[in-house]
């Protein structure tokens, strides 16, 4: 509470001041995952299962995530920061053998395990106004992204423990088509450029947003995202994440 009414008093002195438009943005996504963590020991075959451990099998079957946004925006051009928390921890019994980072793991180990699967972004939009509709407005960019990653898999005995952070950048556009000036539809897509080592992360956010006064609107709507990331090991780590599609809510403080 603290920081919201902190914003809302920068929110004040930036509408009353200059020009300068700010806005933040937070966010509840849920929805089911798919996906692996290839895990090896010193990028070398054989000490690790291929495409394993799955979300699935470990019983991370759905996750809630978090996303914040500040951006601030002068004339057309807007510049923003944000990140998204991914992270879950449960305790499950394994189906079948599992190799990972050189360690055994048995069919029937009870085993507890933690995943953190969070990114973070910095990026760049400017924006257009559409020359045939007044309702609707466009923005072309960029970001660069900061994917970390941290595995723990444990059954008393045997333990795995991995973690690293990936860069990455992608290009991205975001579209608003203004129903009534208190009703509007939001769209953003942000693709990677693909690179060595780098985490390629695709995300599209699509929402209905309601304005309740001249500060605060709410949101609701879908989102997808997805995460691949590959080394240039003999035998690489691999991690893929699939979330499509998540359920979002959210909030939105900005000034006008």
């Amino acid at each position: 509470m603290k920081i919201i009414a902190v914003f809302a008093v920068l929110l004040a002195h930036s509408a009353i001041a200059d020009p300068l438009q700010l806005d933040f943005s937070a966010a509840v996504l849920s929805g089911g995952i798919d996906g692996f963590m290839q895990t090896p020991a010193g990028g070398l075959p054989n000490r690790s299962d291929v495409t394993r451990p799955t979300f699935q099998e470990l019983g991370v079957e759905k996750l809630t995530s978090y996303s914040v946004e500040f951006g601030f925006r002068l004339d057309r051009n807007r510049f923003f920061i944000g990140a998204n928390v991914l992270r879950d921890v449960q305790n499950t019994q394994l189906q079948s053998d599992l190799l990972s980072q050189w360690q055994q793991f048995r069919a029937g180990d009870e085993t507890s395990v933690q995943v953190q699967l969070d990114w973070h972004r910095v990026g760049y939009l400017r924006h257009f106004q559409s020359p045939k509709y007044d309702q609707l407005s466009y923005a072309l960019g960029v970001d660069a992204t900061l994917f970390s990653f941290h595995y723990e898999l444990s059954n008393g005995v045997e333990m795995v423990d991995r973690a690293y952070n990936k860069g990455g950048y992608r290009i991205g556009a975001t579209g608003r088509y203004e129903f009534a000036s208190d009703l509007s539809l939001n769209i953003a897509t942000f693709l990677p450029i693909h690179g060595a080592s780098t985490a390629d992360i695709t995300s599209v956010d699509v929402a209905i947003e309601y304005r309740f006064n001249d500060i605060l609107s709410g949101t609701l709507g879908l989102a997808l995202l997805e995460i691949d990331y590959r080394d240039a090991q003999t035998f690489p780590n691999h991690v893929v994440v699939q979330m499509e599609p998540q359920f979002r809510i959210g909030f939105v403080l900005a000034t006008d």
